[in-house]
């Protein structure tokens, strides 16, 4: 799970594998998830790319 902050400075952790699609719109991204759900975080795309594939890193990391 990445951490992401909502409009209103609250921290909130998502499940990386959910998310389908996501796009900037001006101070916010929109995370769009597979489920049909949609968030709001102040993060950019490329800074929630950043921490999935340092996540992602990170559990490759603790099996080998």
């Amino acid at each position: 799970m990445i951490k992401l902050t909502s409009p209103k400075d609250e921290e909130f952790y998502l499940n990386e594998d959910l998310i389908e699609k996501a796009e900037e719109r001006g101070d916010f991204t929109v995370l769009f998830l597979v489920n049909g759900h949609k968030y709001l975080c102040k993060e950019s795309v490329s800074e929630i790319i950043k921490r999935i594939v340092r996540f992602k890193n990170m559990v490759k990391d603790q099996w080998t």
